[in-house]
């Protein structure tokens, strides 16, 4: 296979998702034949594990994208804080949603010493009523109870007033791996053979400068196209 050909597989892989480098693709001449290849595998027995495969495929091209990393650089055991800046977060976050086409996606979440300063806060204002029920004597389960509705209404004001500080990559998203199920839920995930048929034809005449014209899916790879 000439390095027209390398070209193709590689493109071809990272938009379905499916690995193809190592397949005998001597007899797959044709957008045809090699649409029926990548289709076979994205219809596989076991499909969940290629709906993971094909899932990190996209989070991977969207990271690349996003983030302009190498492919050998973007790994399942990667930190995403290896290459998200903090300061970034907020930013990256959504756009890598929107990129993917995931239909669930976590919201930001608060910096970590946030829910506990409220948490201590909330406390200190149960123990500051109670106190001062009892100093003025009304009695300490009625100063309880007081203070429990203060933390209650002070909890959902807060819950609403440090939603501007929702900036941070939620913790239990620590490397791509994590990001996986996330994006199992796009809609890209699932192919029809139409659609594949769609996308090789797109991916083939840009790799291989054929226009629009001159292609079928019948046509011949090296014969028709003049690939290497």
């Amino acid at each position: 296979m000439g390095l027209d050909g390398v070209e193709l597989v590689m493109a071809l892989e990272e938009a379905f998702g499916v690995d193809l480098i190592n397949d005998d693709l001597s007899k797959t001449v044709s957008p045809r034949l090699i649409g029926d290849v990548i289709f076979s595998k994205l219809q596989a027995t076991d499909e969940r594990l290629c709906q993971s495969q094909r899932a990190f495929y996209i989070l991977r091209k969207a990271l690349m994208g996003l983030l302009g990393l190498k492919r050998q650089e973007v790994t399942l055991d990667c930190r995403l804080s290896a290459f998200i800046p903090r300061e970034r977060e907020r930013e990256l976050w959504p756009q890598l949603q929107t990129v993917v086409g995931s239909r669930t996606w976590p919201r930001l979440a608060r910096p970590k010493w946030m829910s506990p300063s409220l948490a201590w806060v909330a406390i200190a204002i149960i123990a500051a009523t109670a106190w001062l029920s009892v100093s003025y004597g009304c009695g300490e389960a009625l100063g309880l109870i007081c203070g429990v509705v203060l933390a209650a209404l002070f909890s959902v004001f807060a819950a609403k007033w440090t939603v501007r500080y929702q900036r941070c990559i939620p913790a239990r998203y620590r490397c791509v791996r994590d990001l996986v199920p996330l994006v199992i839920t796009s809609d890209r995930v699932k192919w029809t053979r139409d659609q594949v048929s769609k996308v090789v034809k797109a991916i083939v005449m840009e790799q291989l400068g054929v226009s629009e014209a001159k292609y079928t899916e019948d046509s011949h790879f090296i014969n028709d196209f003049g690939m290497d």
